[in-house]
């Protein structure tokens, strides 16, 4: 059942991811300044708890032309190197003092042009790259798209809420000034997309994503679903290792025979590299157990097993429940085994419980049920 679904959950992210990377949306908060209206946004860490969560990002944005989507970014050593080697190429305007700055990660001939013949508009992005968000923030890009143009800071350290109008207050005119200058270029009637690397890139994204995602989801059921669990997982790893490496492997040979020479492939390529190996990785190993355990169709060994003793672990909103036993796996040895809590209360000191255990259809041994010996089992 859970090897199958994780298929379908894979999927199921991936298609989430597709459908956030191409619409690029988000909801921000409506304000104005100097009368000139604007939206922000601060995305929070939601992996902190309570008080710890903070602010990591700010995205603040105005109204632009809906024909054009493009992202600019600074330009660092890896975009030089990527170029330098001619793995990845980008557009130049032939302005040094914006080409050195500005990394154009667009294919679109349309933003190419108009960046070219368009002074103004080059002098007021080089305006919007130049001012910095309070507290140690950092410009990730400056994005168009949708009918909106936005700044993307990422934040070091934590950002006031208050701090944000002064922000705007210079942002928010560059911004404006910048969407003028693109609306003035604007061709009338012209498609919004003609860089057909964008859903390429999209989709090999959304692939790696959904990989990482997937993975993460079902280590978590594992972590609160403790039974059945593999006997020892090291041969499992080895494999995800080597079932990752080979998904690696395709996803980086997508990026070249699809990327290859455009401005996004380095850009995509390191995103592959540290989301989706780590994903490819995670999503073998649950998949390889469930496999396991799914299509193992042999008999259960049966051991009569001691409860030695019992503990609760408590974090700041969970609990664990572990039981010691003894008689497994072998006679003498004892071994701690985290339970559901409904076992852990059904069981007390010197009981007696019954565990499965079977061989695994990947022949490596898995846990299928502990109960206390009264309850019986079948499979």
């Amino acid at each position: 059942m859970w090897f199958v679904f994780g298929f379908i959950s894979l999927l199921g992210f991936a298609v989430y991811s597709l459908h956030h990377r191409v619409s690029a949306k988000w909801i921000g908060t409506r304000s104005v300044v100097r009368r000139k209206p604007y939206e922000y946004e601060l995305l929070i860490n939601h992996l902190d708890r309570g008080d710890k969560a903070k602010a990591t990002g700010l995205r603040i944005g105005v109204t632009a032309p809906t024909v054009y989507d493009f992202s600019l970014k600074p330009e660092k050593w890896r975009d030089w190197f990527s170029k330098r080697i001619g793995f990845s190429v980008e557009y130049q305007t032939g302005d040094a003092e914006f080409d050195k700055a500005v990394y154009i990660v667009s294919n679109d001939a349309r933003i190419h042009a108009t960046l070219s013949q368009n002074a103004a508009l080059r002098a007021d992005i080089l305006r919007v790259f130049s001012i910095v968000a309070p507290h140690s923030a950092e410009l990730k890009e400056v994005r168009c798209s949708l009918g909106r143009v936005w700044v993307h800071y990422k934040l070091k350290n934590p950002l006031v809420q208050t701090k944000i109008p002064v922000l705007a207050e210079q942002l928010v005119a560059a911004l404006n000034r910048l969407a003028a200058d693109l609306g003035r270029a604007t061709v009338a009637g012209a498609p919004r997309l003609y860089d057909r690397f964008v859903l390429r890139a999209a989709i090999i994204l959304a692939i790696s994503t959904g990989l990482a995602l997937n993975g993460a989801a079902h280590l978590a059921r594992l972590f609160f679903i403790p039974i059945p669990f593999t006997v020892d997982n090291s041969t499992l790893i080895l494999w995800s290792l080597y079932c990752g490496a080979a998904l690696l492997a395709l996803l980086v040979l997508a990026v070249v025979l699809f990327l290859g020479r455009s401005a996004r492939a380095h850009v995509v390529l390191l995103e592959v590299l540290l989301v989706g190996s780590v994903g490819a990785v995670l999503t073998s190993f649950v998949e390889l157990r469930d496999l396991n355990m799914d299509w193992d169709q042999q008999p259960a060994m049966h051991y009569e097993v001691t409860t030695v003793s019992k503990r609760i672990s408590k974090g700041r909103r969970t609990r664990s429940y572990y039981v010691t036993i003894s008689g497994w796996p072998n006679t003498n040895n004892s071994i701690e085994i985290k339970v559901s809590s409904s076992l852990y209360h059904r069981t007390d000191r010197g009981g007696e419980l019954e565990l499965l255990q079977k061989p695994g259809f990947l022949k490596v041994p898995w846990v299928a049920g502990l109960l206390p010996r009264e309850q019986g089992w079948t499979r």
